[in-house]
């Protein structure tokens, strides 16, 4: 029953039957979602690929909704999601991968540069990167998703007299360009034979090159997209074999992947750790490679990762050369070649 009015006030308007004060709804609803990438690192679900690819966004908005459940005079609840953008950030912010070795004083007289991309979207209009390869003449160059059917094939034999050194392998969607030569080396046969593996034959390939009086293993990796239950544990599988080959290995390793798989992921982390790999240093903003039109705010899934206990060194994004990923490119410098391993 509806209350008159006090004097000299409108009476409200009434209520339809079932609404009430939905904000209380809004509120909570906002904190669930704010809450989840935390969660969503011990989810054994696809679905939690996309929460974490979404924390450093859900920090922003646990922010936005702080400043609102403030201004609505909900001060605990404020607090609360100060305290999940917090949680948040300090996800997305966590050192990943092994530790790197200590950057030498003085910066190595021959770096080696390197630069990784997936390619896919790059086969409709090819010429801004090979002008891009051409004209920043890397060391090595680690392409995903390339298409031996489309111009590629074509457009290699363009890069050769850039990068004479080149490795594909039909049926794969990976390729290693380079202008270090390569090598025949005892670990050939033992990662050939991984990588042909029916899981993994389509996103792998290595070439062993040598470095400072060294070989060093090249691999070029892109991982299924866990966008489905069964892709996802898929990915995971990849990233636990690869993870353990590498670490087996007697030898420098540079790793150049589209690891599906944003840096934060405890997935990635436990890859980069077990297969001794370092994630190299930055400046600000961290760097994100895809999309290509969210620079800032996009993810990194692309990465030149090297054997941290062998190699130090930084990354970089490219410019945009017409994918929907950025190249990741890195200078790495072998510490042997100082300390005289």
């Amino acid at each position: 029953m509806m209350r008159d009015a006090p004097p000299g006030r409108p009476a409200p308007p009434p209520r339809r039957p079932g609404t009430g004060d939905r904000r209380p709804w809004v509120s909570w609803a906002g904190l669930v979602m704010v809450a989840t990438p935390p969660l969503a690192t011990v989810w054994p679900y696809w679905l939690s690929e996309v929460i974490l690819s979404a924390a450093h966004l859900l920090a922003g908005l646990a922010l936005l909704l702080a400043a609102w459940l403030a201004s609505r005079g909900r001060r605990g609840l404020a607090v609360l999601a100060i305290v999940l953008a917090g949680v948040n950030m300090a996800l997305v912010a966590r050192p990943v991968g092994a530790g790197l070795a200590d950057t030498p004083a003085t910066p190595c007289e021959r770096p080696v540069r390197a630069v990784s991309l997936n390619i896919l979207s790059v086969n409709h209009s090819p010429v801004i990167l090979t002008h891009y390869l051409e004209a920043e003449a890397f060391d090595v160059v680690f392409l995903q998703e390339y298409n031996e059917w489309h111009v590629w094939p074509w457009m290699l034999e363009h890069l050769r007299h850039h990068y004479p050194h080149q490795v594909t392998r039909e049926g794969r969607d990976v390729a290693i360009l380079s202008r270090l030569p390569f090598v025949a080396s005892p670990v050939d046969a033992t990662l050939t034979t991984v990588f042909d593996r029916l899981f993994l034959a389509s996103g792998m390939i290595h070439a062993v090159t040598r470095l400072e009086g060294r070989e060093v293993v090249l691999v070029s990796a892109h991982l299924s997209s866990p966008y489905t239950q069964g892709l996802y544990k898929t990915r995971n599988r990849q990233l636990s074999l690869l993870a353990d080959v590498l670490a087996g290995l007697d030898r420098p390793v540079i790793l150049g992947a589209d690891l599906n798989g944003v840096r934060w992921n405890p997935r990635i982390d436990a890859f980069l750790k077990t297969a001794g790999l370092g994630y190299l240093d930055h400046g600000f903003p961290p760097p994100t490679t895809r999309p290509n039109w969210l620079p800032v705010l996009g993810v990194q899934i692309d990465y030149v990762a090297p054997s941290a206990d062998a190699f130090t060194g930084t990354q970089t994004v490219g410019p945009d050369v017409g994918s929907d990923h950025l190249p990741l490119e890195a200078t790495l410098c072998p510490r042997w070649a100082d300390t005289g391993e």
